[in-house]
């Protein structure tokens, strides 16, 4: 009898530990799509207030500034679908889609999304198209999180650097915004890790899981008072 009572108790407790484990990975998982949802909508509706500002003023520009937030806002919506979807159907963030991809098109994309900011923000990208081989979307997120960031801490500019490097495509965006403390410098990439009241800590570490994926890196460069630079490193192909 005890014997059953102890064999009771425990296949109690085993049923109660997986409860616990898949109500923590769901709740996981709902934080990873809410923040990959959060961050485009900003932008966007900034964008579009932009839009309306220029179509009331009779802006010259207008032209231009419909095609960039038109373009930007159909290119987010299907990002926003795609994860969407990928939860309703499959219950986990989407896969990653491995291809050859174009560095330039991807950045500027992400930068138009950022035209109302006051954060002026500044690219050096090559004459020549640079391939590297990732998921599109995903690179999108990378530098979303990161100019956002930035942004975030207070930045007057931010400058989007390319270089090249042995076997690697190195974009570094630099920021003069208030730094990272000393201290927490190294946990910055840390899952969970946020100084942000409103913040869930999954950006950078989501961005590091994904750039070291693909057999890249992202670090923290250097960071002062007088601002903060991260590099990503994508391999050549």
């Amino acid at each position: 009898d005890g014997f059953n009572k102890m064999v009771r108790e425990l296949r109690k407790s085993q049923l109660e530990l997986a409860e616990l484990e898949r109500e923590s990975a769901w709740k996981e998982m709902a934080k990873q799509v809410a923040h990959e949802i959060k961050n485009p909508l900003t932008p966007m509706k900034l964008a579009v207030q932009q839009l309306v500002i220029a179509y009331k003023d009779n802006s010259p520009k207008f032209n231009i500034i419909f095609e960039k937030v038109t373009n930007t806002i159909i290119n987010q919506v299907e990002t926003l679908t795609n994860i969407a979807s990928e939860f309703y159907n499959f219950a986990r963030m989407p896969s990653l889609k491995l291809e050859e991809v174009l560095l330039q098109p991807i950045i500027n994309d992400v930068v138009n999304l950022f035209i109302e900011e006051t954060t002026k923000i500044e690219i050096q990208l090559p004459a020549d198209p640079v391939k590297i081989l990732a998921d599109k979307d995903q690179v999108k997120r990378t530098i979303i999180n990161l100019i956002r960031n930035s942004i975030q801490a207070n930045s007057s500019f931010v400058k989007i650097i390319y270089s090249s490097e042995n076997n690697f495509h190195l974009v570094k965006v630099n920021d003069n915004g208030k730094g990272i403390e000393p201290e927490i410098a190294n946990k910055i990439f840390d899952p969970n890790f946020t100084t942000k009241s409103k913040g869930m800590g999954l950006g950078l570490s989501m961005a590091k899981n994904f750039v070291e994926s693909i057999g890249g890196e992202i670090l923290l460069e250097q960071t002062s008072k007088n601002g903060t630079t991260i590099q990503l490193k994508f391999p050549k192909i």
